[in-house]
C-alpha cells in the first residue's frame, strides 16, 4: 500500500501498486493485470512448478505441463496476465480466465489460500482488511481478542483488565534443522525488528521441520508493521522472503486491528 493517501482514497478505497488475490472479496480482482510470483522453494520441492494454471475452462488440462501435474516454471515465472472472466463455481472455488503474452489459461482459484501472482494497481475497500479479523472474547478477564490468521503469519491484539497487547507468530517449514536463534524482520522502508531472545519452536519430528516464533510487539514495533510492508524475515539462521502481496495483507490487517 503506497505511504502517501490521498483524500480519494480515504474516501473510496486504499490505493496498491501489488496486492495479493482478495479472497475475501475475489471479484474485486476482475479487469485487473497479475504477475506471476516466483515459486518457493517447497513448492518446487513437492509441486515440481505452478499448480491450478489449465488450458481449458473445465481444467482438464495442465498448461504447459511438468513434473508432478504441474506447469513448468518457466512457462509462467514473472509474466503478466489480465483477468476477464471469474466465474464463482461455489464451495469457495472460483475459475479466473486470464489473457495475455498470446495465451489464454484458466486458473482454479479457491478463496482463502494464497494464489501463486499479486494483483497489480488493485484498490480495496477502506475495510476490506477487517475482513480478516477475527474478533473472541476472554471470559476469565471479560476482555477481548481481536486476531487474524494466514499462512506465514498470526496476529493478535487484546484488550483486558485496561491494558492492549499486541503478538505475531511467524511459522516457516524449512527442509533442514537449525540451531541458530532469536527472530529478524526487514521492513520495505530499510528499519529492522529485532528479537534476539524471540522463543522458537522447533518440531523436527515432522519431514519438514516448522519453526514457530513467538513475538510480543512494542508500541513502536506496532506502528513500524501499520505503516509498511514487511520484505523478509529470518528464524534462527533461516532467511525467508514476504511477497508482496502477503506484506501488503499484514499491513492492512495491523490497520485495522489499530481501529478496534
Amino acid at each position: 500500500m503506497k505511504n502517501i493517501i490521498t483524500i480519494i482514497a480515504f474516501a473510496f478505497g486504499l490505493a496498491a501498486a501489488a496486492q495479493q488475490m482478495p479472497e475475501k472479496r475475489s471479484m474485486l480482482a476482475l479487469d485487473h493485470e497479475v504477475k506471476i510470483r516466483p515459486l518457493t522453494t517447497m513448492q518446487l520441492k513437492y509441486d515440481g512448478g505452478y499448480s491450478d494454471f489449465y488450458t481449458d475452462e473445465r481444467c482438464t488440462y495442465v498448461y504447459e505441463k511438468g513434473i508432478q501435474n504441474s506447469t513448468k516454471p518457466e512457462a509462467l515465472l514473472g509474466k503478466v496476465f489480465k483477468i476477464v472472466n471469474i466465474k464463482d463455481k461455489g464451495d469457495k472455488y472460483y475459475i479466473l480466465k486470464l489473457e495475455g503474452n498470446g495465451t489464454t489459461l484458466y486458473y482454479k482459484y479457491k478463496s482463502g489460500l494464497p494464489a501463486d501472482f499479486d494483483v497489480l494497481n488493485l484498490t480495496l475497500p477502506e475495510d476490506y482488511y477487517c475482513d480478516f479479523v477475527t474478533q473472541e472474547n476472554i471470559a476469565a478477564t471479560k476482555g477481548k481478542e481481536y486476531w487474524a490468521k494466514e499462512s506465514l503469519y498470526r496476529v493478535s491484539k487484546r484488550i483486558e483488565n485496561g491494558r492492549t497487547s499486541y503478538a505475531i507468530i511467524l511459522e516457516i517449514s524449512v527442509d533442514e534443522a537449525n540451531s541458530g536463534s532469536g527472530v529478524s524482520i526487514t521492513l520495505e522502508n530499510g528499519a529492522k525488528i529485532e528479537k534476539p531472545k524471540a522463543f522458537v519452536k522447533i518440531d523436527s519430528v515432522r519431514v519438514t521441520p516448522k519453526y514457530t516464533a513467538i513475538i510480543i510487539l512494542t508500541a513502536n514495533e506496532v506502528k513500524l508493521l501499520e505503516e509498511n510492508k514487511i520484505t523478509n524475515f529470518r528464524i534462527n539462521n533461516h532467511e525467508y522472503p514476504m511477497y508482496s502481496g502477503d506484506g501488503a495483507n499484514l499491513k492492512g490487517i495491523m490497520g485495522c486491528l489499530a481501529k478496534k
